[in-house]
This record gives C-alpha cells, structure tokens and sequence, in this order.
C-alpha cells in the first residue's frame, strides 16, 4: 500500500520542476539593489586603493634619488682629486727623477690632503702585489692600477684594511693628457667621507642600504639606516660601477586609503544591502499572503468533499503540502471498479482485518486528511520536499547513532595522529578521523582531498574508512593507492585542491599506523591537531554527500623528477626500500635517471621481515653497507615505511648523518642563493650553525618534527630544512 502511495506521488509532480527558477526570480527584487551598491563600493575603493600607491612610489623616487644622488657626488669627487694630485709637477718629476727619496716625499706630501688616509706612487709597469705596509695592493687592486696605466677610467673601489674601511681611487701620473704615462697614483680615502656624506633620513621615512658587489659574490654593505616598511626596496643608479644603493618606504610614505573614501565605500555598500533585504522581504510576504489565500480556499473545497486538481504555489514547503492535500482528496473519492478488481480489493482488505467486506463496500463518506490513521500525507510530504530540504539545510551528524565513540587521546600527538592498530586505532576512528578531516577542510574552502596510503597489513581497510568518512563529510576524494609520502605530497599539490592526508605508520613498527596531514597547503601540527579532536567530541561535523575518484599519481611523478634531474655522470647506487612503500617507484625512477641500480627489499611487506624499517637506526642500515662494499657501489640509500626519510652510505660503507647531509646540501643552496635561511632541528649537530654562517647563509635551529619543520620553512620562506631523523626538504 504504501509502496503504490509512494509511486503516485513521484508522478503527480511535473510542474515541480519549475520551482527553481521561480525562487530565482523571487530574489531579483533584492539582488539588484544589493548588487549596485556592492559595484559602488567596490568602484570607490578601487579608487582609493589607485592613489595610494602611485603617491608612495613617487615620495620613494624622490627620497632615493637624493641619496643616490649624494653618493654620485662623492665618488665624482674622489676621482677628481685623484686626477689633479695625479697632475702635480711634483709627482712627475718624482717619477722622471726615479729618486726613491723623492718619491717618499710626495707621497707624504699628498697624505696631508683632506679626507686622504694614504699613497703610494709606482712608476710605470713596476706595481705589483704587495700585502705589506699601510696601504696594501691585492690583485684587485693592481688590476685598477693597470687599467689606469692604459688610460682606462676607473671607478673608486672599498678596500678593507686591518679593521678600517677604505675608498682606494687610481690614476694615471702624467703632466697633461697629451704627454706620456709616467706611472701611476694610489690614493686612499676614508669611507666616512662618502657615508657622511649621505644626507639623514627621517627614520620611519624608510631604510637606506649603500653597499658594493662585484659579479656573484654577497654584497658588502657598508650604510644602513632608517627603518623599512613592508614594501619592495627600489635600486638607484649611483653612476658608477659595483656601487649600489637600494631605498625601501618606511611606515612614514605608505599611505593609507583616505578614511572619508571608505567609510563612504562601506555606507553604500550597506546601503544597497539593506535596501536589497527591504524588497526582498516585502516580495516574500506578497507571495506568502497569495500562498495562504490559495490554501485556505483548497480546504475549504476539501472541507466540502470535492475533488481538487494539483496546483502549483510559489513557496517550495508550501507547494509540497498543497500537491499532497490535492492527492488526497483524489484517493478519497469513490470510484467504479470491475468486479474481479473489487473481489481483490475485499480480499486484501479481509486479510488486512480493517473492515468488513460489506462496510468496505459501501463507505463513501469523506475523512478530514488530518485524522486518518495511515501516514500517505507524511510519506508525500517527505518525497516532495527531501530535496528542497537537503538543499537549504545541509543534514548535521547529532543523532545518537551518527555520534562518534570517544577516541583515544594518546593518538593525537604533536605533528600527526598515530596508534597501534587494534588497541588505540581501528577503522571506525579512521572514519571520524575522516570527517573531522573533511568537516575542517571544507570550512578552509577546500572541497578535494588527496588519499594515499603505505604497504602497511592494516593500511586497505583502514583507507577504505577513512575515504569513507572524507566522502561523508561532503569532500571530493582523489584516491591515490598505495605510494610513498612525498607522492601524496606532490599529488596534494598537482591534482584539484590543496588538502592530502596519507595513511602511513611511517618508520615504527608493523602494528603501528597513523595519519599525516596537509589541510588547503598548510601541514597540521600542535593545536590544529587537536581541533580536529575537538571536532569529534563536539561533534561538529559537517554531513554531505562528496564524490571518489581513483587516481594513478606515480607515472605522472615519475615523469616530473625524470625531466627535472639531469646526472653528471652515471653512478652504481644500492637502494634499500625496507620492504616499504617506496618500493614502489625508487629503484626504477633511480634507475631511469641514469644509475645502474641494485635493490635491497623492493618487495613492499607490512611484516617488514628483514628489518625495521628506520634508516635512521645503524643496525638497519647493516645489509646496505655489506652490499656496498660487495658490489663497490658508489654510494647506498635507505628509506623508511613510508619513503619520506633517507639514510645514505658512502662508497667505503660509512654512514653520512642526516645532518651532515644537510651541510653538503647547504653549501650547495647557499652558494646559488647567498642569504639563504637553512632550518635544522635541536637534534643536528652543533657545527651546523657556523657552516652556514660562514657561507653567507642563516641558520634557523627548530623543533623537531616533519610538519613543524615544514611550517616554519613555509613562514620563514627558508629554501632548505631538515632534521636529524632523517627528513630533508628543499623549497
């Protein structure tokens, strides 16, 4: 019976299909309004914003010009000098004379000029090196001295001399342009002659930076002044080579939108709103009061026993109510039957025990809807509106049954969520682990999440619950199967969204398994972790319905390393996978870059049966070292569980830390990116910090663990970071 309720009331309904675009017409009336006032707003900040910067790029030309301006003075200055001293009939005739005594004395004599530290005079083509004395000449500085000897100009350079700073300037030694070179002149300036020179800023006006570089060697800065805002430093031409000036707008030139611009901006957008929300308002009464006059003539109609056709109303609740009422005026009336139909109808009615056959028969008498004893009206009511319903009001978990058990709080540690299986951890935890997953990323914006898992025997049935919980809470799933971590990682950032959990037990033992998780590009750690706890006992889980999709992220993987990696030449590598997940794809993708490869337990195994997958442990590292030494590889990798760890055996079989690892890698970062920060964990060893200091780098030292680490690279904008368990990430 009520299967045949159920069926004509999905057939009654045809002209439900319309209701959507009716609803849509009904906002227009409120829309518009909004929509000009949020299009005025937007137009006056535009406005705003427009001028603001075009006013500090102009304050900042003009505040750095004038540096830039003052220091071109000085160096013009110091060449000048140069030049006339170099003119001076004395220094000729010292030169021509070849008086050694004579040429002491005119050196004396130019060291009691203004602002000149010292010189030394050389006649020509006898300068040379010479580390010794008060105004030493490095190679540096008797190529200018050997330019100037060919006429060249040359541009004043900074020498450093013991602990003092000097301008070194050099010119040709001749009595006039037309007559031959005699020698040459050195003579050395103070450098408080030029920095004194630069005239002083106001200090929130911005931050000057005067400094000198020469091809890819760090700059040596030798100004710093005034305090720098938060935008781009602009360089100036100072018109000689090497010398670089950089200004960067202080707090002073970063000019705010005027306050009058937005507040008139925030009125009409306000405006348009409010008037939208008047009417709307008043459309939706119009059409409730027209609904209530339609419904109330239909019940009077009822009320009198006629049979009313299915009609339309403009609100969906009410429409469903009105097409149900309708039907159930039409089931009421009595109707002709055939008389084998009408013996069935007996029968089943007999066999129901509701009547007797001759009361069934002649009952014709009409019964208020509301009293029946038999549920057709809230069957219809929940076939017609079940969509309208999921729609408007996304369903909430909060019934007992869809509460979820109190989980364990051991498992929710510091930079992931781990627990042995069968004691802390099993597939119902990862299903609400799951939602509570989902629930936080769709509240980032973030509706696909990528899934991977490791070789681990728990790892089918523990992903199948949590991709489960993913999709019930309304997430797109891309199921990437079984790959090592940084693939999910790579997945996580290729495939549609920035979220990606992978189910991996990592480098602990074969009971163990856990979830490492990335939410809309950020790794969860500390206090995110335990939101997604706090999602779970408070229940705040979203409940909607998401989508699966597998995905094969390898060959795509495969091939992005392939084409980024060039060997310099080919190498005899043993990988040991650990029976792990980065069996999978290591010893082949070794192998295609060029590398004649042997593999040590590329068989994944959850029982892990040769040895502890941890390469950060010696004694797991033992079958490497012997089969480096068997096979005279040059060089031994080792992964961990989940293959996001590495341990490396040099080609005599001795075992390359994590640490120092990370100082080869340093050096090479450092010498391509002079400045670089470089992140390492209180573990690493202490001579790590003078290395990258020493190398023009800044060391970081951070708490332990992968996605603490990866969360201070990310803020610190850090190229290189790793940590002494063996993770090494690069930017």
């Amino acid at each position: 019976m009520k299967g045949s309720q159920h069926s004509a009331s999905k057939q009654a309904t045809p002209a439900d299909h319309s209701l959507p675009a009716a609803n849509l017409g009904a906002l227009a009336p409120g829309l518009v309004p909004a929509a000009i006032g949020l299009v005025i707003a937007a137009a006056i900040v535009w406005i705003a914003l427009m001028t603001g910067p075009q006013q500090q790029n102009q304050l900042a030309q003009a505040w750095g010009g004038s540096q830039a301006a003052a220091v071109n003075v000085t160096l013009r200055q110091i060449n000048a000098n140069t030049q006339a001293a170099a003119s001076g009939p004395v220094l000729v005739q010292a030169l021509q004379d070849n008086s050694a005594a004579a040429l002491v004395a005119a050196q004396a004599g130019l060291t009691q000029w203004s602002g000149v530290a010292g010189a030394r005079l050389f006649p020509k083509g006898l300068a040379d090196v010479d580390q010794q004395g008060a105004l030493p000449v490095s190679f540096a500085t008797l190529d200018m001295l050997n330019k100037a000897a060919q006429g060249e100009s040359v541009a004043p350079e900074a020498r450093k001399v013991g602990e003092r700073w000097l301008i070194y300037s050099v010119a040709p030694v001749r009595a006039d342009a037309t007559r031959p070179v005699a020698g040459t002149l050195l003579l050395a300036f103070d450098m408080q002659r030029l920095l004194g020179s630069v005239p002083a800023l106001p200090a929130d006006a911005g931050q000057i930076i005067l400094s000198q570089q020469f091809g890819s060697a760090p700059a040596q800065v030798f100004l710093q002044r005034g305090q720098a805002g938060d935008g781009k430093p602009q360089s100036f031409d100072t018109g000689y080579a090497g010398w670089k000036l950089e200004f960067t707008p202080g707090p002073a030139l970063q000019t705010s939108p005027p306050v009058l611009l937005l507040l008139l901006a925030l009125f009409s957008a306000a405006a348009g709103v409010l008037l939208g929300l008047y009417l709307h308002e008043r459309a939706l009464q119009r059409r409730i009061c027209a609904d209530a006059r339609q419904l109330d003539q239909l019940l009077q109609e009822l009320s009198r026993g006629k049979a009313v056709k299915p009609f339309g109303l403009s609100l969906p609740a009410l429409n469903g109510l009105a097409q149900a009422l309708a039907r159930v005026s039409l089931r009421s009336q009595p109707q002709a039957v055939s008389a084998p139909a009408a013996g069935e109808q007996r029968a089943a009615e007999i066999t129901k025990g509701s009547a007797s056959p001759t009361v069934a028969a002649s009952r014709t008498d009409w019964t208020d809807p509301l009293f029946q004893d038999t549920d057709i009206l809230d069957i219809d009511l929940l076939d017609e509106n079940q969509d309208f319903l999921r729609s408007e009001h996304p369903l909430v978990m909060n019934s007992p049954a869809s509460v979820a058990p109190q989980l364990p709080e051991t498992i929710f540690r510091a930079y992931d969520i781990r627990g042995v299986v069968g004691d802390t951890l099993n597939a119902e935890t990862a299903y609400w682990i799951g939602r509570a997953i989902g629930s936080e990323s769709l509240a980032q914006n973030e509706p696909n999440v990528s899934v991977g898992r490791d070789g681990r025997l728990s790892g089918p049935e523990l992903v199948q619950q949590l991709i489960q919980g993913l999709h019930d809470s309304g997430c797109h799933v891309s199921d990437v199967g079984l790959v090592p971590t940084p693939a999910l990682y790579y997945a996580a950032n290729v495939l549609a969204g920035k979220t990606g959990v992978m189910l991996t037990g990592s480098h602990n033992p074969k009971d163990y398994n856990g979830f490492k998780i990335v939410i809309a590009g950020d790794t969860l750690a500390n206090e995110q972790i335990q939101a997604l706890h706090e999602r779970i006992k408070t229940n705040n889980l979203t409940s909607q319905k998401g989508s699966i999709t597998k995905v094969d992220i390898l060959d795509r993987y495969f091939k992005q390393i392939k084409d980024d990696i060039v060997m310099a030449r080919k190498l005899k590598v043993v990988v040991d996978c650990g029976n792990g997940a980065a069996g999978v794809i290591a010893p082949q993708l070794i192998e295609a870059l060029g590398c004649e490869v042997i593999s040590l337990f590329a068989e994944v195994d959850g029982n892990f049966p040769n040895h502890h997958p941890d390469p950060g442990k010696l004694e797991n590292l033992q079958d490497l070292i012997a089969k480096v030494k068997e096979t005279g590889a040059d060089l031994g990798l080792a992964f961990d569980g989940d293959g996001d760890r590495v341990g490396v055996v040099t080609n005599a079989g001795n075992v390359v830390y994590p640490d120092r690892l990370l100082m080869l890698f340093a050096l090479d970062v450092l010498k391509r990116n002079p400045g670089a920060d470089i992140i390492f964990d209180v573990k690493c060893t202490r001579r790590l910090t003078p290395l990258i200091s020493e190398h023009g780098g800044r060391p970081v030292m951070w708490k332990t663990g992968h996605s603490l680490i990866k969360k201070e690279m990310k803020k610190s904008g850090a190229l290189l970071a790793g940590e002494m368990s063996g993770h090494i990430f690069f930017k």
